[in-house]
């Protein structure tokens, strides 16, 4: 009987610390463009016994526009608001499924910033669905930012969130924002937000 214990403790510790397979996805691509560039995002997946992906691609579409892209290592891309990636073969270790270009808009102003995500991703084995982690990858434009009055967030437009992000600062204390300074007096008061108010308003 001691015997029968012993096996059947070996075998819950052995499922205990088996480690479940993983997939980790990774974008990569240039840390800044000039205005009006083209630039490609290399999609990478790691992990094993890899046949297919699936993700949402959320990015900005007023400063960006995806205008090609390509699968990679056997496999066939579809790219809408899901990338879905297909292949007749299983893969191993660490490879490339796709290149995404995109083109600069041209309101895609100097100095700003712009995010491209993948999130519900999952990918697909013979077996299984696996939950993929979210990435995210930060392009900036080159050149000096430019401050316009009321742009709190500095997306190059005034709205909701430039009101709401000066509502915080005030509230919280936060940072000095001199975009947010409307009656440029050197700090953040509820004449500001005010003043905001109203320039979105009429804007």
């Amino acid at each position: 009987m001691k015997k029968v214990y012993i096996i059947l403790l070996s075998f819950f510790l052995f499922i205990t610390y088996v480690k479940a397979d993983s997939v980790v996805m990774t974008l990569n691509g240039p840390e800044q463009i000039d205005l009006g560039d083209t630039f490609d995002v290399d999609l990478t997946l790691s992990g094993s016994n890899i046949w297919g992906f699936i993700g949402k691609l959320t990015y900005d579409d007023s400063k960006l526009e995806l205008t090609e892209y390509s699968g990679y290592n056997n496999f066939d891309i579809t790219v809408g608001t899901r990338i879905v990636a297909d292949s007749d073969t299983a893969h191993n270790n660490s490879f490339k499924i796709a290149t995404l270009k995109f083109k600069a808009k041209d309101n895609f102003k100097s100095g700003q910033s712009t995010t491209i995500t993948i999130n519900e991703a999952k990918g697909v084995t013979d077996s299984e669905l696996i939950n993929v982690d979210q990435v995210s990858y930060i392009i900036k434009m080159s050149g000096e930012l430019e401050e316009i009055l009321g742009d709190v967030n500095h997306d190059g437009q005034i709205g909701l969130n430039d009101i709401i992000g000066l509502l915080k600062i005030y509230l919280n204390n936060g940072d000095y924002v001199s975009t947010g300074d409307m009656d440029s007096n050197g700090k953040i008061s509820l004449n500001d937000i005010i003043q905001l108010l109203r320039l979105y308003l009429i804007s």
